[in-house]
């Protein structure tokens, strides 16, 4: 992340274990340095602490309570949630309420793991007139990542394979 703002990251590194997917980093902060393990993964959630630590920061929450409490956080049910499948695999659950963005994050997260990598799509409700775009825009997205495949469910996610 952009080291040039007051609340930055560095050595961000993204670690699937028995509880599924984590990131640690280093925040980078006006009272110091801290080291930071975040329960969710990708970027974008790390994106999300550096907001969470300058918010508190700046209300005068020190490191090690900024620290405790981003350790704290879990994925909401149904956004980025690994599951280890009976076969061994990881299933990333990420069906709540998906919208591009939030798949676009799921497709990064699921591209930086080892291994073979499928995604199964469901229709992204609420996109009005831009909907039948963005199912496409999201299949050509997790092709350009190398997801070797993807399994649509339903009409609008049919645009995407």
């Amino acid at each position: 992340m952009r080291t040039a703002a007051d609340y930055s990251a560095a050595e961000v590194r993204g670690e699937v274990g028995a509880e599924g997917f984590s990131t640690r980093f280093r925040l980078n902060a006006p009272g110091g340095s801290i080291a930071i393990h975040l329960a969710v993964g990708g970027l974008h959630n790390v994106a999300n602490a550096l907001a969470a630590a300058a918010a508190a920061g700046s209300a005068g929450v020190g490191l090690e309570q900024i620290a405790a409490g981003l350790a704290a956080v879990r994925a909401v049910s149904g956004r980025l949630q690994f599951r280890r499948a009976a076969s061994g695999a990881w299933l990333i659950d990420d069906s709540y309420n998906a919208n591009p963005s939030s798949v676009r994050a799921a497709i990064e997260v699921l591209a930086g793991l080892a291994g073979r990598k499928w995604l199964v799509l469901g229709d992204m409700a609420e996109l009005g007139e831009f909907a039948e775009a963005a199912h496409h825009d999201v299949g050509e997205f997790a092709r350009a990542h190398g997801l070797e495949r993807l399994y649509a469910t339903g009409a609008l996610a049919a645009r995407a394979v």
